[in-house]
């Protein structure tokens, strides 16, 4: 391969190195090592964890109080399907399966709204493990 000249010609490569399956595996197994790092940082360093989180969320306070304000303006739909769908569980008139209907896995499955979140959907669920529906929720964000 030729010496690349521009910092922009060794930006484009690495976007298509990591768009290749090699780029790909490399970026799986440094978020692995990474994620594992962090598990045991954590768990050795507990209080330090803590103390830091208790100066987040004060030094977040408003921004936080803020967003928690405007969330249920901009998605108070969602609220109410979910309540929707748990009071019908609690009514018995909407079971909750034991598997999962996308993998087959057995777990406590959760609904997911795959017909959106008007009022004539909010019982339309499919069952879906937090694998499964994490994977459904991303496909929906990017179509």
């Amino acid at each position: 391969m030729d010496v690349l000249k521009t910092k922009a010609e060794k930006a484009a490569y690495m976007r298509a190195w990591y768009k290749s399956e090699a780029g790909r595996a490399c970026l799986a197994r440094r978020r692995e090592a990474h994620a594992l790092y962090n598990r045991e940082w954590n768990t050795q360093n507990i209080e330090r964890r803590r103390e830091q989180n208790r100066a987040s969320r004060q030094k977040n306070c408003a921004k936080a109080r803020e967003y928690r304000r405007n969330y249920h303006c901009e998605f108070g739909f969602k609220d109410q399907a979910r309540k929707a769908v748990f009071d019908a569980i609690a009514a018995g008139s909407l079971v909750r399966p034991d598997r999962c209907s996308d993998c087959g896995k057995e777990c406590k499955p959760d609904g997911h709204h795959h017909l959106g979140y008007e009022q004539e959907n909010w019982l339309s669920v499919q069952w879906l493990c937090r694998t499964c529906h994490r994977k459904a929720d991303a496909k929906l964000w990017t179509v």
